[in-house]
């Protein structure tokens, strides 16, 4: 009987012991995951990246920057469904998030999906007002539709908030090119010139 009882004892403090380990093993807080993911995606490992945000998200689901994360990595592993799922989701949690809109345009962008791009470009430009990259970069979209008038209405827009030389050419050069396909000859001809004087 007194075997029985130390074997039980045993047995008692072994299941306790595996418990243990298996609680280091397994964090209740999200942030060991997101420091090794953040860790995987600096060195472009980003199936591992993955796997540990959605570690992350398993711990807390209501977190819209975990999911805009997860969605950056499958951006960079070419997955751009599975990162406008998760946008989506972020999105649900933090309508107002810039980041999301940014990213999920981008993986709109992948799919040459310019329709919805837009409409994410438009949510963006509307939350981020004095950002003239992502006025540049709708120009780009909306000539991409051949939406000319808009085109020239984001390079004004972007122009007038200061970008840097080569930026402030292609803005020059796709307002041009609106102009010129909008029968604006002159108008073509004086933006091109502006082009030309900032590449020399």
């Amino acid at each position: 009987m007194q075997r029985i009882f130390i074997l039980i004892s045993l047995l008692s403090l072994l299941m306790i012991g595996t418990s243990t380990v298996l609680a280091k093993k397994s964090p209740q807080s999200p942030a060991p995951y997101v420091q090794a993911a953040n860790s995987f995606m600096q060195s472009n490992r980003y199936k591992d990246a993955i796997d540990n945000y959605s570690k992350a998200i398993k711990l807390d689901k209501n977190n819209p920057t975990l999911y805009q994360s997860r969605a950056n990595a499958n951006i960079q592993m070419a997955k751009p469904k599975k990162a406008i799922s998760d946008l989506n989701k972020a999105l649900s949690l933090d309508p107002n998030d810039p980041n999301s809109y940014n990213l999920r345009a981008r993986a709109y962008d992948a799919l040459a999906n310019f329709d919805k791009e837009i409409e994410d470009l438009d949510d963006l430009v509307k939350r981020t007002p004095d950002n003239g990259t992502n006025f540049l970069w709708r120009a780009k979209i909306n000539n991409q539709l051949k939406n000319h008038k808009e085109v020239i209405a984001d390079c004004d827009r972007a122009i007038n908030l200061g970008l840097g030389r080569q930026d402030l050419a292609d803005l020059y050069k796709l307002k041009s090119e609106s102009y010129k396909k909008l029968g604006k000859k002159t108008e073509a001809k004086q933006e091109l010139a502006k082009y030309n004087s900032l590449q020399q």
